[in-house]
């Protein structure tokens, strides 16, 4: 096993229709190359996502405020994605890193708490339900699934999203909540924020991990300019005559693109190099 965690900021919004295929995507690369995990960064389209286990209204609505409305396999109720929300996908191989579900849920809010931990913030978590808020504005939210050993989807953090967007709607289906921006409280660049989450994370993790080599466990931080790959699984998310291509090991092969056309376009290589758009690739490593 090796014991790299990959972090990857994604610069062009991605459609949440091309969700799954994306983490599928990710997990075929983690299982073929070995590795522990991988930390992705994005914003979406805009779009509101409804959790598998809600029972709210929006269940049965296509639009809210003219925004679409998608069914999601992850766990909590309707969420707002859009400009200016970081989204933070970890891809971890749960069984490997040997942690509890619960852990890793406690893992995504403590880091995000301990990021702001020196700036007087009065920053606390599930104060109605999961999720982390600032002088009661909830400003992170979080849901996750748990598939074959790894973990998919994960948190929506508001910098500055337009709140008018959000107004009519039970913020997960809870009517004493109140969403908020970071940048109410606090101005914070996002790759700033990022490369100190990420830090803060691993180190969470490692606590909580009860896999051997875990004092071994290192972030790898790759940024790029450009996802093709992941563009093109939104376009044809997008389209609904054709059916975006889902991992290799589930033996679907689009009519119009092949998943060897899709891999083409990936910034992995079959031998888990990286392509040619990576700009950067800093490491940080855990000592001990």
């Amino acid at each position: 096993m090796d014991n790299l965690i990959y972090s990857k900021i994604l610069s062009e919004p991605v459609d949440y229709s091309s969700i799954e295929s994306l983490f599928n995507r990710f997990i075929h690369n983690l299982e073929i190359n070995n590795n522990l995990g991988c930390l992705i960064f994005l914003e979406h389209k805009e779009v509101f996502t409804v959790g598998k286990f809600s029972k709210s209204k929006y269940l049965n609505l296509d639009k809210m405020n003219g925004i679409r409305i998608i069914n999601s396999s992850r766990g909590g109720d309707i969420t707002y994605h859009g400009p200016g929300q970081l989204v933070f996908y970890p891809i971890l191989s749960i069984k490997d890193l040997v942690i509890k579900p619960r852990d890793l849920v406690d893992v995504i809010l403590d880091s995000l708490i301990k990021t702001f931990k020196n700036h007087n913030l009065k920053i606390k978590k599930n104060v109605i339900g999961p999720g982390v808020w600032i002088q009661n504005h909830k400003v992170a939210s979080i849901g996750l699934k748990f598939d074959r050993g790894f973990s998919k989807h994960g948190m929506s953090v508001n910098f500055d999203i337009d709140l008018k967007k959000l107004e009519g709607v039970l913020a997960c289906g809870e009517k004493d909540i109140d969403i908020g921006n970071l940048n109410e409280f606090i101005k914070i660049e996002k790759n700033f924020f990022i490369n100190k989450y990420s830090e803060i994370f691993i180190n969470e993790l490692i606590k909580k991990s009860n896999y051997s080599k875990k004092n071994e466990i290192s972030l790898s931080a790759d940024s790029f300019e450009s996802e093709p790959w992941i563009i093109l699984l939104s376009m044809l998310s997008a389209k609904s005559d054709l059916i975006v291509p889902q991992a290799a090991s589930s033996g679907l092969v689009d009519p119009i693109i092949s998943l060897t056309d899709v891999i083409a376009f990936s910034p992995w290589t079959t031998n888990g190099t990286q392509g040619p758009d990576v700009m950067k690739s800093t490491k940080f490593s855990k000592k001990g």
